[in-house]
Formats: structure tokens, sequence, C-alpha cells
């Protein structure tokens, strides 16, 4: 016996494990017999097909034998081996696409050349869609008697390009359909409808936020979730360890992977994006990073997002705060120029006196403008004093300091307003002992809050209240007065921010108040907190730590001058008066001396008002009025005068007033054809652009 091999067939002398296989293979139990017996044609065919780098196939006579080369292995996966079936049974799960166009090529019709057709082909147990062009031309068999011939198809693989595409297409549309989002809700809800419109990548995906506490909140989610993964049933473990590792977390699912992709902002994880890939689709490396440029891009998206979010808040905050500075300086030109025309004035006049001299009550008014311009640049030195101290040690300015007995020293002086302005003030004060603490911001907080009240409280009752609380020490102070819109509340404690509305009284004032009193609450390492109700009134509450002293220096007793200052302006700034009242005086004006003007003086300052009176009385008799609705009331009380000569011959009007103003004042005369003719001179401190 010899041990020499037979000779292999010279159609498959060549190199390569298809050709392998196809020399050593049994063919004598298969349709097609041995190779020596082959058609020519078909023998002509293996032998093109084994040797090509294309990936090709000949599939031969009525059951479609299939012999394909080394690079067709790849398509077949793990169905290879797969030499001496036929193409039916090789590929059932797609036989029902194929088997008319097969049928007709194998019968000598056209060739067939179609590109990128998509298939599921079965692999290794689970169904993978899989993209190929292919080109299938007819072999003609060389013996007619031998059957309808075969087929060669030549095949080009195309999923990895056809899937990148189909993912590079979707980066892109987040991309171009996310970039105009100006904040996070917004562009997280468009990267969901673009990955939602995506149903051959992604079938199902949920956003996750992580909130303030470090949880996690469904936002909105897309697709078909997969059993106990949908937004309602909460963060799922999968997303909770992503949000933790802050990195790429998968589970499989019934043999499907589950990917939770950390979305990071800027140098933070803004939230966890839950995604189910589409079964089809192979989940290898590729698939892996491709999913976690999906998360990246979510987050460069939601980044920018926050970004504008952000930069559009700032934008409004500056907004804001040049409304604030024009306002402010509006206030304080309207602050500072009252009390200057006060005193200018009068020194004007005494220096163009001969005589040169100012009487007592010119002077008590200078003093008292002196004293308001003290407090308006005290208050302005407080602000920029705050704002340096945010960065130093409190430590510093901390005294022994009796809280109950200054609060109540600081109280007093505000007696003579309260009852100036028909109001009851109640106070209460429990001992609070000995406490370190800076006494000179207690004072901001206590004058600053009582003369709040008293100046926005029309009628009632005010309450100031000093309890102690464990380790803490609470002044409340209540007052009846006209409250403060809702919509104002986070605003009240902004610098220069006032409450302007039809209920809001015309009082003097920088808008710096209660920004001191919040401010120094915190530098005191207290809060300040605010209930209010317009018409009814509003409660502000001071809490700070009530610490103890433990050195031996004396107790403070603060003299509490800035409290009696602001008190004694504040008696004559509350120049308040019934609704039925007529002018100054009380009573109807009387009737001018023959060839005497009546000049009519509107302002709610009193001692302006006074200076006003002074300087225009040369010119005639000059009736005084508290505001518009008191001035209207004047105008009609001398034109019911059975006097001929009597009416008005000139209005001098402040603009800013309560219950009627300036402009309110003059748009009422010059609508009534008796006094559309009345000369009106407009005053005004308010200085700009805007106030002209």
């Amino acid at each position: 016996m010899s041990d020499v091999a037979p000779p292999r067939d010279p159609i498959f002398a060549c190199a390569g494990e298809m050709a392998e296989r196809c020399a050593t293979y049994d063919w004598s139990g298969s349709p097609l017999g041995v190779p020596a017996s082959w058609p020519q044609s078909l023998r002509t065919a293996v032998a093109t097909v084994l040797r090509s780098r294309f990936a090709m196939t000949v599939t031969w006579g009525e059951s479609l034998l299939m012999i394909y080369n080394d690079d067709y292995i790849d398509t077949l996966g793990p169905k290879h081996p797969a030499l001496g079936q036929g193409m039916p049974e090789t590929f059932p799960e797609v036989w029902e696409d194929l088997a008319a166009q097969q049928d007709a090529i194998l019968h000598g019709g056209r060739s067939e050349y179609l590109e990128d057709v998509p298939f599921v082909i079965e692999r290794g147990g689970v169904l993978e869609e899989r993209f190929s062009t292919f080109c299938s031309s007819h072999i003609p068999s060389d013996d007619q008697d031998a059957g309808p011939g075969g087929i060669l198809t030549i095949l080009t693989p195309r999923t990895r390009e056809v899937v990148h595409a189909k993912r590079l297409a979707l980066l892109n549309a987040l991309v171009n359909r996310t970039s105009l989002g100006n904040d996070p809700d917004s562009a997280i809800t468009a990267c969901l409808e673009v990955l939602g419109d995506a149903p051959s990548e992604l079938v199902h995906g949920c956003y996750y936020a992580v909130e303030v506490d470090g949880g996690l909140t469904a936002v909105r989610d897309f697709g078909t979730s997969p059993k106990g993964l949908a937004a309602a049933d909460g963060p799922p473990l999968l997303a909770s360890d992503c949000m933790r590792d802050a990195a790429t977390t998968v589970v499989h699912r019934q043999g499907r992977p589950l990917v939770a992709l950390p979305v990071r902002t800027r140098d933070r994880v803004a939230g966890v994006l839950l995604l189910a890939p589409h079964p089809l689709r192979l989940f290898d490396d590729d698939h892996r990073r491709w999913l976690e440029l999906v998360g990246e891009q979510v987050g460069q998206v939601l980044g920018a997002a926050t970004a504008r979010s952000d930069e559009q808040a700032r934008l409004a905050a500056l907004a804001q705060i040049d409304s604030a500075k024009s306002d402010f300086l509006s206030n304080v030109s309207h602050e500072f120029r009252t009390p200057l025309t006060l005193l200018l004035g009068p020194l004007d006049d005494a220096l163009a006196d001969p005589d040169g001299s100012l009487s007592r009550p010119q002077l008590q008014v200078m003093l008292r403008s002196g004293h308001r311009l003290l407090r308006l640049v005290n208050a302005l030195m407080e602000v920029a004093r705050l704002d340096v101290d945010t960065s130093t040690d409190p430590a510093r300015r901390v005294e022994p300091v009796d809280l109950a007995a200054l609060t109540r020293d600081l109280v007093l002086p505000f007696e003579p307003a309260a009852v100036q302005a028909g109001l009851m003030l109640a106070t209460r004060y429990e001992e609070t002992g000995v406490v370190g603490t800076d006494p000179a911001l207690w004072e901001s907080i206590v004058i600053n809050l009582v003369a709040n009240a008293i100046k926005y409280t029309p009628s009632g009752l005010i309450e100031v209240a000093l309890t102690v609380r464990d380790d803490q020490v609470v002044l409340r102070v209540r007052d009846s007065g006209v409250g403060i819109p809702e919509d104002h509340h986070e605003r009240i404690f902004e610098r220069f921010h006032r409450v302007v509305g039809p209920d809001a009284p015309s009082v003097e004032g920088s808008g710096l108040g209660l920004s001191l009193v919040a401010e120094a609450a915190r530098a005191l390492g207290g809060s300040i907190d605010v209930t209010s109700e317009p018409a009814s009134g509003s409660v502000f509450t001071v809490v700070v730590p009530r610490s103890p002293v433990d050195d031996d220096r004396p107790v403070v007793h603060h003299a509490g001058l800035g409290a009696e200052l602001l008190a004694k302006d504040l008696v004559r700034a509350l120049d308040r008066f019934p609704d039925d009242a007529g002018p100054d005086d009380g009573h109807a004006p009387s009737a001018p001396a023959a060839g005497r003007q009546t000049i009519l003086v509107v302002d709610d300052n009193q001692d302006l008002r006074q200076h006003l009176t002074e300087v225009l009385a040369p010119l005639g008799r000059v009736v005084a009025c508290r505001d518009g609705v008191e001035a209207l009331e004047t105008v009609a009380a001398l034109d019911r005068s059975e006097h001929p000569a009597t009416g008005v011959d000139l209005v001098v009007t402040d603009v800013s007033m309560p219950r009627l103003d300036g402009l309110g004042l003059v748009e009422r005369l010059r609508s009534d054809p008796r006094h559309a003719a009345v000369p009106v001179v407009v005053l005004s401190a308010r200085a700009g652009p805007e106030a002209a």
C-alpha cells in the first residue's frame, strides 16, 4: 500500500483555508459528485472563486449548493464551514427574501447588482443585521442536460461602513439640531428627540439629572423601555452606579446590553444617559465607543446650553445692576438735592440780604438737612464697609453688648415718630445677657427695620419683640402696613431696590435700608426672613447667634445717635393727614387781597414746602398742599368761592408724592377747561435724561 497522497485537483491547487477544505472534502456523496466530473464551467468558476481576494461564492444546481472562498467566511460567521450545504439550508432566515431572485438568475435571468442591502442573519444564535453590496450572475452549464447551471456572487461586506455612517449622522444631528438650545432643559429635550429619531440604532433612552442633594431625577425618555427601566420607575441601580463611578456602566439583560453613560459638563457629572442599543447591532468595542461619543456629545450640548443660560442670566444680572445703578443715581440725587436745597437756599438768601441774618426756624431746617445728608453719607459708607469686610475677620469688631438694653435704647427715639404718625408702638424685650457682637451692625438692623415699619404703616400697630431661642437671639418687627407684593419678596434686600406701586407711599430714602439689614445680619452670622402680603402688613425676623463673651472688657453702652437722628428726621417726614383734611392749616383758603396772585405749592416734604412758601410769598398769596389730591381739593374750593378774583394763577408742584403725584396733578388740571391754561412749574430733585 502506498503512503503517497493522491494528487490535488488543479482547481484546488491554491493557498487558503477553503482551498484546503475543498481539496479534502468528500464530494462523492454530494449532488455535485467528484470534482473531476464537474462541468468545466463549474470547475472554472470554483477555481476563480478560491483564488479571488473578494468575498465570492458559487451556488450550483437546483439545490444551490455553496462553494465559497476565505473572504466569504466572515459573512457566514458561526455558520462556517458550510460546504455541502445549499443556500436555503445555510440562510433560512433570509431565504424568503432571496428565493425568487436566486431562482430567476439560476434559470438564466439577468444579473443583479444591489448596494448596501440589509439582511438579518443569525450568527451564533443571535440575530444581527448585516449590510452587503453584491452582484449575482448566471453560470451556464456545459451540458444542457446537466441542469440549469449555477450562480456566481461577488459580495462586498458593508456592515461596518453603513453602520458607521448611520452613527456619524446621528452625532452630526445632535450638533445641528441642538446648537440653539438656550437652557439645559430644552437642550436635553432636543438631544433625546434626536436620539429617538434613530430607532435603527437605539430603541430606548432616558436622561437622569443629578440634583443638588446628589440624587437622580428622570427628565425625559424615548422609545420602548425594557422592563423595569421606565422613567416612572425611578433611577435604576445601573444609573446610580454610573453616577457613583462617573464611568460607563454596562449590564446585559436577556443577552442584550443596557448602557449607562455619565454626561459631563465642564468638570462635573450633570446627569446619566441610559441607552438600550438596537438588538440587531453587534455590541463590540466600536459600538461601546460610539455610545460613549453620544454621551460626550450630549454633555457638550448640555454644557453649551448651560453656558448660554448662565451668560443670559449674567447679562440679565448686569442689566438689573445697571437698572439698579440708574435707580440709585436717580434716588441719591433726589435724596441729596432736597436737603442741599434746604441748606443752600437760605444761605443764598442770607448772603443776598444786606442784614445777612437767618431765623431760628431756618437754622433748624438747615440743621435737619445737614443731619439728613450725614445719614445718607453714613449709609453709603456702611455699604462700602460691608463690601470690604466680607473678606476680613469680623471678630475684630466684636464687643460685649447687652442686646436687650441696646435694642431698647435704639427703639425709644422712634416713639415720638410713631405718635406723630398715629401709630401704636408695642415693644417686648427678653433679657439676652451680655453677648459678643458688633453694636454698629445691630444698630443698623434695628433702626432700619423700625423706621421702615413706621414709614410704610399708614395706621395701626407696630410690634418690636426681642426673644432668646436656645443659642440664638431673634428680633421680630411686625407692622400692619401696606405690605409687600409677592413678586418683590426676593428683591427687597437688593441694594437700591424700592417697592413702587399704587399702594406704596411716597417716602424718602435711597433704597439701602433693607439691604444693609440683610448684609449686617449675614455679617453677624445670622439671617433675615420676611412674610408679607399687600394690605396685610409685614413681619421681618432677624436671627443671630447668641455668642457668649469670654473676656472682662466692659459692656458697651452705645449712644444710638444714628437712631435719634433718623427718628427726628422721620418725625418731620411723616406729615400725614386724614383723607378729608384740607391744606396745611386744615381750612379752605381765604379770598386773596385785591390784586394779589394765588400760587399753589404742592410738595410732600414739609421743610421744602415751607421753604417754597417763603421764597414765593413776595409774589402773592401762597397756598401749600401736601400732595396732588389735596391740591385738587384746594383748586375746587377756590373755584366755589364767591369772590370773583379767586382762582389759581400758578401751580408749583413736586413730582414724587403719595396718592397723586405731580404729573398726575398736571394731567387732571389740563383735562379741566377752567384750568387748562394755568401755568405749572414742575420741580424734581431727580437728575438725568430719564427724569426730563
